[in-house]
């Protein structure tokens, strides 16, 4: 049997995207071209790696083990590029953008930690604004709560965060705080709206800003877990278990796949959310 190493990246490419036509625009080829050379691969294994669905491609078993050692291989090659480059004096910069309290609880307590071990690339970090593309280059890497459905974006989810109503131990306010109106929409405002049975009294622009308002008020207000696990005088109205649930999603553009620098940058923004996640799990117990 003789696969060649490149049809391993057409196996990549259709596990990761789904479809022949999204595969094939990864790769700059035609749906055709990955159709032959997956057709190829599987007739050299003697098994399917493929099922064809209604609207998408399945990986089978056999093929969702080649997927893993080929993915696996290509990380270490990635890890290798990457840290040839950072044995040069030359500096690196990555562009992120994220909601506050996830730089202030998530990231920046890790920022030490970075440093030492990449110390030539440089982090400039962007308040959740959407405005910036990460198909035009103007931001590299975005944390969101949804999975990215535009364009030719890449999506990798590597936690969880709850979020929900909370009261201050001591004198629970119905009186409390929320996100702005066009986030009426999101799951823990709708909660929050059920516990408290009225309207905000205040609203602000993200998560820091309600937390300090919490703290000048003595108001109830919506927040995630990671903003109060370690306040003195915050509590979860529900339990922690009955919290919303949200997901932490690393996105960046189809175009920067290979790049060995960002692809440390996401490693440790991966290993950051791992690590803090497990810490809050722990607070809970």
């Amino acid at each position: 049997m003789h696969v060649d190493w490149d049809d391993y990246r057409y196996l990549l490419a259709l596990a990761d995207a789904g479809s022949m036509t999204k595969a094939a625009a990864r790769l700059k080829t035609t749906p055709a071209t990955v159709s032959r050379r997956l057709q190829r691969m599987a007739e050299e294994m003697g098994r399917p790696l493929f099922l064809k669905r209604r609207n998408s491609w399945q990986i089978t078993e056999d093929g969702r083990k080649l997927y893993q050692a080929a993915k696996s291989f290509n990380d270490q090659v990635a890890r290798l590029a990457s840290e040839r480059e950072l044995k040069s004096e030359r500096e690196y910069s990555v562009n992120l953008t994220c909601a506050g309290y996830f730089l202030e609880d998530y990231i920046i307590p890790s920022l030490p930690t970075f440093h030492k071990r990449y110390p030539n690339i440089l982090l400039n970090f962007y308040i959740w604004d959407l405005r910036l593309s990460l198909a035009y280059g103007e931001v590299d890497i975005a944390i969101r709560h949804a999975r990215p459905r535009e364009g030719l974006l890449i999506g990798k989810r590597v936690g969880m965060e709850r979020v929900g109503a909370i009261s201050h131990k001591r004198e629970p306010s119905q009186q409390w705080i929320g996100l702005t109106n066009e986030m009426d929409w999101a799951p823990e405002m709708e909660q929050s709206f059920q516990v408290f049975k009225r309207q905000p009294v205040y609203r602000m622009p993200g998560y820091v800003t309600i937390r300090s308002a919490m703290e000048a008020t003595g108001y109830s207000g919506v927040l995630p877990y990671s903003c109060i696990h370690d306040h003195p005088d915050f509590a979860p109205v529900k339990a922690v278990s009955e919290m919303i649930e949200r997901p932490l999603w690393l996105v960046y553009h189809e175009t920067r796949r290979n790049d060995p620098i960002l692809a440390l940058v996401l490693s440790f923004l991966e290993e950051t959310v791992r690590s803090t996640s497990e810490h809050l799990e722990s607070s809970t117990i």
